[in-house]
């Protein structure tokens, strides 16, 4: 069965209409149709998009990796399709940030949100460099049982 299909059946178990989900995600009505008649794969914006309006994991309806595997990034938020309004960050936030901080003990969350709100105050060119610095970090200091756990997180 392929990602259309199962995108059907999540529909019908939700109740939920072609129709709604188009409004819903702002992803077109037809697209859809297409998807679920076709029995199509879902490009990775779109199955986000999908994802966080049925609250659904995002692996059910998409395996496409848009992850670099060399660096293990995620390409540029502007370079998905999409991307750029309120709802695709929400279901970028929702399927890939919440799975890691899933993963940090209950007494690290309030380090790393401060190391987020700190990471926002920062010019570009130090965040580049911070980033490059990471970068030699990881290269070094990597918990291989963490690398591991990240893996199965971008599945």
């Amino acid at each position: 069965m392929g990602y259309g299909k199962v995108l059907k059946e999540i529909l019908d178990e939700k109740q939920m209409s072609v129709k709604t989900l188009s409004r819903n995600t702002g992803v077109p009505a037809p697209t859809i149709y297409s998807i679920i008649r076709r029995d199509t794969p879902i490009r990775y914006d779109t199955a986000l998009r999908f994802a966080n309006t049925l609250d659904i994991p995002l692996a059910t309806i998409c395996n496409e990796n848009p992850y670099n595997e060399e660096d293990k990034s995620l390409p540029e938020v502007g370079k998905l399709v999409g991307m750029s309004d309120q709802r695709s960050k929400k279901a970028y936030l929702s399927n890939r940030t919440s799975a890691i901080f899933t993963k940090f003990d209950y007494s690290d969350l309030p380090k790393v949100d401060q190391l987020i709100a700190d990471f926002f105050v920062l010019d570009d060119m130090t965040r580049e460099e911070l980033f490059e610095y990471i970068t030699l970090l990881k290269k070094n200091h990597s918990d291989p049982e963490r690398v591991k756990i990240l893996k199965e997180i971008k599945k």
